[in-house]
């Protein structure tokens, strides 16, 4: 079971860092230069360990694109603040937590 909650974990960090490095190309930030994307994606999952994978990655892609104001300084706070910002968009029923 411990195993298998390691590898969910890598696949969701897997998919942040794929949607970081596509948030990178928007904001015009070389990916060389964000030493910290598993860092940011750790935090993130840290953060929200109930919000579905969707969600996550639909909210990186709006910020990046800058629904949700300008990017001064691309850390993980700012992901997480996109992430609350597109869930305040969902339904209330919805908000992209996984139903327990």
């Amino acid at each position: 079971m411990k195993s298998e909650n390691k590898l969910i974990k890598f696949e969701r960090n897997e998919e942040i860092n794929d949607q970081l490095v596509f948030a990178f190309e928007n904001l015009g930030i070389e990916e060389n230069k964000i030493v910290n994307k598993i860092t940011i994606s750790e935090t993130v999952l840290e953060a929200f360990p109930k919000v579905k994978i969707e969600v996550i990655l639909q909210a990186i892609e709006n910020g990046s694109q800058g629904k949700y104001g300008r990017t001064f300084r691309f850390c993980a706070q700012e992901v997480c603040i996109w992430i609350r910002e597109y869930q305040k968009e969902l339904p209330p029923v919805y908000k992209g937590s996984f139903n327990k």
